[in-house]
């Protein structure tokens, strides 16, 4: 280190070595933060899209089930399908949707488990875009310049404008 002021001894020039290589280690484990958290939210945003696309087509079989299972009924009650028969077919229904329940409940799970994790990162690097300040609108224009920089996607701005809303 250049510039130890004089008049320190032997030991605390050494301590003030040690503990400016602990903070140049502190501020690159930060920087590093910083940006493997805005990576690892951008991915996960992109992900979560694709998640949330196949909750939706399942949720979709699900109802589309619902509707088989009802129209069944009125026919085996019209006398159009024999009992067996609309046994056989309520039994592959029942089975089927209890396949597409147990994948979207585990989608669900997933979501909500990543989302847990992410959400604590996501508030933090909102606090870090815009050091010293304490407003929110000060922190929606750094999280603008990322966006317009190209740092972070679309998903990533909503996602963390939203974090940072619902924040202030």
């Amino acid at each position: 280190m250049e510039g130890l002021p004089e008049g320190l001894t032997r030991e605390e020039e050494e301590r003030l070595r040690e503990f400016n290589e602990l903070f140049d280690r502190l501020d690159k484990a930060w920087a590093d933060y910083f940006s493997e958290g805005l990576r690892a939210i951008r991915e996960w945003e992109r992900f979560r899209v694709g998640l949330l696309a196949e909750v939706h087509r399942l949720s979709g079989m699900l109802e589309e089930i619902a509707r088989e299972r009802e129209e069944l009924e009125i026919k085996l009650e019209l006398g159009l399908v024999d009992a067996e028969r609309a046994k056989r077919d309520m039994e592959a229904l029942e089975e089927r949707s209890k396949r597409i329940e147990r994948r979207l409940n585990a989608i669900r799970e997933f979501l909500n488990g990543i989302d847990g994790r992410a959400s604590p990162h996501k508030r933090r690097l909102i606090f870090e875009l815009a050091p010293g300040e304490s407003g929110v609108k000060a922190r929606l224009e750094e999280l603008k310049k990322l966006k317009e920089e190209g740092l972070i996607s679309d998903e990533v701005f909503e996602s963390l404008r939203r974090e940072l809303e619902a924040t202030g």
